[in-house]
């Protein structure tokens, strides 16, 4: 124990350190500075406490079984009704991460967060979220949407949950898939998260639109998505296959050219190096259009003899290695990770995973 007047033990003060690098999203640094007190033996004060935030963790780093078997361990006798509702918690984000909609629905029903002084019911936004998942694997989308509306709008899991809804629905009734979409689509997004969403919704809005042959409103759409970003590419294929529908073979020309002209393969680009020959063929360019067939075919049997070689070396240990001691290694210069990065963007194709 530390010296001096309301010091705390030094467990105490570990567990403080944890729950620091957890909420600096630290997860690595949380769970082995946790896994080293549970070694030396110190929990603090409260032993419960503390293997329910190993246990969240774990989770939170992607380590699952161990995240389960943490949980699994916890002598339920000890627990408050606190800790109990903390545990169905963990429990809950696990079943929910599994699918397992009739295990996750008794963890739910054990969470209760009480009423404000107000008398209005407390919510949490993952728990709602989960709430709304739950609802619409049943298929009962009321629910879904009044679990969604507890959860303040500028929070991710209320635009995680609006997507959910709309692919819920999409197969079923395109208006309010296409309610749910454009929701989301109007969201000011203020983290990486949800502006990623919001990207992805308008990219939804175009393909609904375009499939109730509404090519007006999803070109609009289509126009309205950034110039870059992560789905730069899907729009660019999806606004050239809408003008070939409309048959503006020579706008979609110039969307193919530009999009089979990048150092990169995605499905968009492959699909690029097929649209712009078949463009020009509907503009009467059958001469150039051959030409183009050919440069298509020698280049996806180039791409073919890329995969296949990058398909035997991710079979050797060593490569495999050398590619994660970059990412995992801080004392690797950017220069290096750049020239990496470059490098296998050649050889994998576009690298937004690997980033």
């Amino acid at each position: 124990t530390l010296a001096g007047p309301g010091a705390k033990p030094a467990d105490e003060l570990t567990y403080g350190t944890v729950l620091f690098d957890y909420f600096q999203t630290e997860y690595s640094d949380a769970l082995v500075t946790a896994m080293v007190a549970d070694a030396q033996g110190m929990r603090g004060e409260d032993s419960v406490r503390f293997e329910l935030a190993e246990g969240s963790f774990a989770f939170a780093d992607g380590m699952f079984d161990t995240a389960a078997e943490t949980f699994a361990a916890i002598d339920a006798s000890e627990l408050t009704p606190i800790d109990q509702q903390r545990l169905a918690f963990h429990l809950a984000r696990e079943y929910h991460r599994r699918g397992d909609w009739s295990a996750l629905d008794t963890q739910l029903s054990a969470i209760d967060l009480g009423e404000t002084w107000r008398g209005k019911q407390k919510s949490h936004p993952e728990v709602e979220y989960m709430r709304a998942d739950l609802a619409m694997a049943r298929g009962d989308f009321d629910s879904a949407r009044a679990a969604l509306a507890l959860i303040p709008v500028d929070n991710a899991y209320h635009a995680y949950g609006l997507f959910n809804l709309g692919v819920a629905l999409k197969n079923q009734d395109d208006d309010a898939a296409t309610a749910a979409f454009t929701a989301l689509s109007e969201i000011t997004a203020k983290d990486a998260e949800t502006f990623d969403l919001v990207q992805r919704a308008k990219l939804a809005l175009a393909f609904l639109a375009n499939q109730k042959e509404s090519q007006a409103d999803a070109a609009r759409v289509l126009e309205q998505l950034p110039a870059s970003g992560r789905y730069r590419d899907t729009a660019l294929a999806a606004y050239g296959s809408l003008a070939m529908g409309q048959e503006e073979y020579e706008l979609a020309a110039r969307i193919w050219l530009t999009l089979k002209e990048q150092p990169y393969w995605t499905p968009s680009t492959a699909a690029a190096r097929l649209g712009f020959p078949l463009s020009l063929e509907n503009l009467a360019s059958r001469e150039m259009a051959l030409q183009q067939y050919r440069r298509a075919e020698r280049t996806f049997e180039t791409r073919l003899t890329a995969l296949t070689s990058l398909s035997s070396r991710a079979k050797d240990p060593a490569w495999v290695r050398e590619l994660l001691a970059t990412f995992s290694t801080p004392e690797v210069d950017e220069d290096t990770k750049a020239d990496l990065m470059e490098r296998w963007q050649a050889e994998l194709g576009h690298t937004d995973w690997l980033e």
